[in-house]
Parts: structure tokens; C-alpha cells; sequence
């Protein structure tokens, strides 16, 4: 299971799970994982997960997909990874473990 804990400035952190295949993430309503961020795109990331494998990929959105301060166009998450989209800090999580 795909898991993020979203931190945003002045808001209460929060945790998002995805059993999907393919989660798009981005500011737009339409996306899986919304954030509430004008420095995130409408469309600014793609997490895909393949073999028990999970990747970001950047969408072209206007910032970048940094993932533990490089920014990259695709990414082989590792559990605890630290990914920033805009000002949206997120820890990435894999499994049922909850957070401590």
C-alpha cells in the first residue's frame, strides 16, 4: 500500500493511501492526491507502482519533483524518502505500518 504523510504550512499533517496502480497527484480536483498549494501544478506528478516497486515521475508542472533535495524527472521511492512538490513536504510509506 502506497503512503504519504502530507505536511502543509499551517495545516494540520495528514496521511493519504492509495492502493492504486497509478495515483496522479496535482491541485486539480480531478487528481488522486489533491494539494491545496499554488506552487503545486494542476498536474505535477505521477506515482506509479509496479512489482511492489513505487515511482515519481514529474509531470511538467511548473516546479519541480524533489525527492530528499534533488530534484528528479523520475524516482525509485524508498520508504522514508522526503518528497516536496511546491511547498508540500511528503514523507513517503510503504505497507501498513502506521506512522510514530
Amino acid at each position: 500500500m502506497l503512503r504519504f504523510e502530507i505536511r502543509q504550512h499551517g495545516k494540520k499533517p495528514y496521511i493519504f493511501e492509495s492502493v492504486k496502480s497509478t495515483v496522479f497527484v496535482g491541485r486539480d480536483q480531478s487528481m488522486d492526491m489533491i494539494l491545496d498549494d499554488p506552487r503545486v501544478s494542476r498536474q505535477h506528478a505521477v506515482i506509479t507502482s509496479k512489482d511492489g516497486c513505487y515511482f515519481i515521475q514529474d509531470v511538467g508542472g511548473r516546479n519541480p519533483v524533489r525527492v530528499n533535495r534533488k530534484v528528479v524527472v523520475r524516482h525509485l521511492l524508498q520508504d522514508g524518502d522526503a518528497v516536496l512538490l511546491g511547498n508540500t513536504h511528503l514523507k513517503f510509506k510503504v505497507g501498513e505500518v502506521p506512522f510514530v
